[in-house]
């Protein structure tokens, strides 16, 4: 729940900002540009190998009992909710052209197989070098691209799908203390790392609706009981 807890805490930020400033900034309504997304994800890697000097990966500080954060990635979780805040000014996903989209979508997905791909040599030897730009640019990569391909091949909606969105805050919170016991529980079974991992992955995508679907159906329940009463 630490993402949640520092996503509210930058969303409180920017609400007393709303508050100091009502409009500070105008912007035109276009989409952006591949030297713009390249710009963003070179200042954000460059921000994070800095930082990265001088606090290690998995290393987290805690702000008293409250805040919890990985200085490692905070860079990019701040310059990924800001630059959230100008996609939405500007409109940044409607007017997204298919040029853009699909280089998105092309190269985060060659980043994310590169970065399955190590298994020590050169190439696991840059990529470590080097992993805030990498990371950087596929996190902004994969984002604009899933959302243009979404928007263009997959922008459509039926009962099944109502549903599980209906579902999603709950399998957040619920999907990680289930996938670890189900990892516990198929640890034995001996199969190829990569199939490993989409089986649990698969199985603990599953296992986690069912349960939030079950836990919105009880909600839904003390609900209708508690108006009757």
């Amino acid at each position: 729940m630490w993402f949640l807890e520092n996503l509210l805490f930058f969303s409180l930020l920017y609400t007393i900002f709303r508050l100091l400033f009502p409009a500070p900034f105008s912007f035109a309504k276009k989409g952006p540009s591949i030297w713009l997304l390249l710009a963003v994800a070179l200042g954000m890697g460059a921000i994070v190998q800095i930082v990265r000097h001088f606090y290690a990966q998995d290393y987290w500080v805690g702000l008293g009992h409250i805040l919890f954060f990985e200085p490692a990635r905070y860079g990019q979780y701040v310059i990924m909710f800001v630059l959230g805040l100008f996609a939405s000014r500007c409109d940044f996903f409607e007017r997204m052209d298919k040029k853009t989209g699909l280089a998105c979508l092309v190269a985060g997905g060659l980043l994310a197989i590169g970065n399955y791909l190590r298994a020590g040599g050169p190439w696991d030897h840059f990529v470590g070098t080097c992993f805030g730009f990498y990371e950087s640019m596929m996190s902004i990569s994969i984002s604009f691209g899933l959302i243009w391909l979404f928007r263009e091949g997959l922008n459509r909606s039926n009962r099944f799908v109502s549903w599980c969105c209906a579902q999603t805050m709950w399998v957040y919170i619920v999907h990680l203390p289930l996938m670890v016991c189900l990892q516990f529980a198929f640890d034995g079974l001996v199969m190829p790392p990569v199939l490993k991992f989409l089986f649990i992955g698969t199985l603990s995508t599953v296992v986690s609706f069912v349960v939030a679907g079950l836990i919105t159906w009880l909600i839904s329940l003390d609900f209708i009981h508690g108006n009757k009463l």
